[in-house]
């Protein structure tokens, strides 16, 4: 039997077949969710008249950000972004409920320490976005510096960092002097010269939450303990500025 594609199909007089046109903003937006869509796609949406220049543009903006949360690293401070958050907690909460001949090194309990910067959008608004950069790449930079090599800090929001520690010890105090050692190291005489030669303050809000062996408790369910603490410590910071 003899096999047909619709390729080799003889075309009628007039009519071309082309692509399905996408119908709405909906439909691309929706398209762009699922992965489906790209900055060519956008492009041909608008040659055909579908979408206007307006419409492709904020749906290139919204098709960035996608692309922004399924790469494994920010590109502005070139720690790992969200994306990579839940797998990082998920083996590390494997390797915490192993048995001791399995693991392939000790890890008593899993800290997850969030923060933010205090003032951000005051500090974009006054200095500008590129000053803003500046302090998330010191702010990255200060992170690193203050954590063990198998340690892994993320940028999670545009002035949200998340840090995941694995712990050799379960000790309450311990673990508090270890949460209390990096929110010092990291806070500690930071400043950013603006572009007026002034010196602007930077401080960082930080809270904390642990996971210890046997616990089950996801990723978002450990932030939210931290984003509590987090939040104690803003409101501390203020009251001190008072």
């Amino acid at each position: 039997m003899q096999n047909f594609k619709h390729a080799d199909s003889p075309k009628k007089p007039g009519i071309e077949i082309e692509t399905k046109p996408h119908t709405n903003l909906v439909e691309l937006k929706e398209e762009i969710r699922h992965g489906h869509c790209g900055t060519k796609e956008l492009e041909i949406a608008c040659q055909r008249g579908e979408i206007t220049k307006q419409e492709r543009d904020s749906l290139g903006f919204l098709l960035a950000k996608k692309l922004e949360m399924i790469a494994p690293i920010d590109p502005l401070t070139g720690v790992f972004n969200r994306a990579f958050l839940e797998p990082k907690f998920n083996d590390l909460v494997r390797e915490l409920n192993h048995s001791a001949e399995k693991r392939k090194s000790i890890v008593d309990s899993v800290m997850l320490i969030l923060l933010d910067i205090n003032h951000f959008k005051e500090l974009n608004d006054k200095y500008g976005h590129a000053l803003g950069d500046q302090v998330l790449i010191e702010v990255a930079k200060r992170l690193k510096s203050a954590i063990k090599m198998n340690d892994t800090v993320f940028r999670v929001g545009g002035d949200e960092f998340i840090l995941l520690l694995s712990i050799a010890d379960e000790n309450p105090r311990l673990l508090e002097a270890i949460f209390k050692r990096i929110q010092a190291k990291v806070n500690i005489d930071f400043s950013i010269r603006a572009t007026d030669n002034t010196n602007v303050q930077i401080t960082l809000a930080m809270g904390y939450g642990v996971l210890e062996k046997g616990k089950d408790e996801t990723v978002d369910q450990l932030m939210q303990k931290a984003d509590e603490k987090m939040y104690a410590n803003k409101r501390g910071q203020r009251s001190r500025n008072l």
